[in-house]
């Protein structure tokens, strides 16, 4: 009788861990698909924004950007040309400046910091070309 116990005991062992083996395995192969439009950190679509504006205290105005049509950019590098940004669902046809291009870094941020109101401009992930006025 202590051998046929034994052996049923072992055999509802070796089952469980068995079935153990075989769950814990299927969980690892499977991987979620995350599908980025519906988590709550969605990247926006970029699109490229030329500046018209006439002096540098306007680069924050998202009034003064339109979609980039290959308006040329060159000369001295004293303001924005050409910036990367999401459209405002707000403003159709701005810019969001209010968009943070990484954490608690702003497109207005990001353009702040390539146009200082002292110093010399410089490209960032944001502001991809600068222009003369």
């Amino acid at each position: 009788m202590r051998t046929f116990v034994k052996r049923v005991l072992g055999t509802l062992g070796t089952g469980a861990l068995i079935t153990g083996i075989i769950i814990g395995a299927n969980a690892h192969d499977k991987k979620e698909e995350i599908n980025p439009k519906t988590t709550s950190v969605a990247k926006a679509e970029l699109i490229e924004w030329h500046f018209n504006g006439t002096s540098n205290s306007e680069k924050l105005d998202a009034s003064k950007y339109a979609e980039y049509n290959s308006e040329p950019c060159g000369g001295t590098k004293q303001t924005v040309c050409v910036i990367l940004a999401p459209e405002d669902s707000s403003n159709p046809g701005q810019p969001d400046m209010s968009y943070d291009v990484t954490p608690g870094n702003s497109v207005a941020s990001r353009i702040s910091a390539a146009v200082p109101t002292s110093g010399t401009p410089t490209t960032n992930e944001t502001v991809i070309s600068l222009r003369s006025f």
